[in-house]
């Protein structure tokens, strides 16, 4: 952003711009920067699946249209759209997961509730910062 004086906006507007190339409004420096930020998007997303063992999934990135964007401005430098719905899937079954344990570790953790005042319930929530 800072080489390129442009705010995010327009850096995301070239980053999804599928017709990029350099002319008046981007100089071959530009165009080099923008293209690098679209392969550490491709690296970070392989990290990502990786992190959660999923490396099973081809991200396939290239410029996709995203059906619940405005018509006029749909197209995206994104993962395959049937990768997009594995990993959601994938997401939504570990949400599940994650909420079972959870309801049943506190189920084991009953405790005799004491009574406090909503202050109290609240501090309890939250770690001291001062």
């Amino acid at each position: 952003m800072k080489s390129m004086n442009l705010g995010l906006t327009k850096i995301y507007n070239f980053f999804h711009n599928k017709d990029l190339r350099v002319d008046e409004n981007t100089s071959v420096d530009n165009y080099n920067d923008i293209l690098r930020l679209r392969n550490l998007q491709v690296k970070l997303d392989i990290a990502v699946l990786n992190l959660f063992g999923w490396s099973d999934i081809n991200p396939n990135h290239n410029f996709y249209d995203i059906e619940y964007l405005p018509e006029n401005d749909r197209t995206r430098f994104s993962i395959h759209p049937e990768a997009r719905k594995e990993i959601l899937k994938r997401l939504l079954s570990l949400n599940h997961q994650r909420y079972n344990e959870e309801v049943s570790e506190n189920s084991k953790n009953i405790k005799t509730k004491h009574k406090k005042t909503g202050n109290q319930k609240k501090e309890a929530n939250f770690p001291k910062l001062f």
